[in-house]
């Protein structure tokens, strides 16, 4: 599972002329989608925006779980989990700002990771700090992190 902004994207988020959110995907984090989805691993997005950009790119990516405009992340897990019936210490989890804290609070025994440009508090929480910042395949090392960490 991952957040959007910040991870995904650099945080920033660019306005058209009609304004339109506009935001920038890294193609090799659609890789680490592809890469995990490969080994039969099932990801999804849980963000606190709402934007179309999001939503367009994760179905492009035929992503299987997407929450958007959620306010309680941490509630928005636990429905997944318990519909999917897995238990937290199996989800993964990649954030990178306060409001993903509540999920990383709930995946103790599973794997919180952030990107080096997280915000203070989430970089002391996390199980993983990701030697790139959101935004520059971020997703890609977290996959790579997964795969090669997978029991």
């Amino acid at each position: 599972m991952t957040d959007c902004d910040g991870v995904l994207t650099d945080a920033g988020v660019y306005y058209g002329h009609s304004g339109d959110e506009l935001r920038k995907f890294s193609v090799r984090d659609g890789m680490g989608f592809a890469l995990l989805r490969e080994a039969g691993i099932a990801c999804g997005i849980i963000s606190g925006e709402g934007a179309r950009s999001i939503a367009a790119r994760a179905d492009k990516l035929g992503i299987d779980e997407v929450h958007l405009g959620i306010r309680e992340k941490g509630a928005c897990l636990a429905r997944v989990l318990e519909r999917r019936a897995l238990a937290p210490s199996a989800c993964a989890y990649i954030g990178d700002d306060i409001n993903d804290l509540p999920i990383f609070t709930a995946l103790s025994e599973g794997i919180t990771a952030c990107p080096s440009d997280a915000a203070e508090p989430v970089l002391a929480r996390a199980h993983v700090v990701l030697p790139v910042r959101g935004g520059e395949h971020a997703f890609r090392a977290f996959s790579d992190f997964i795969l090669s960490h997978r029991s």
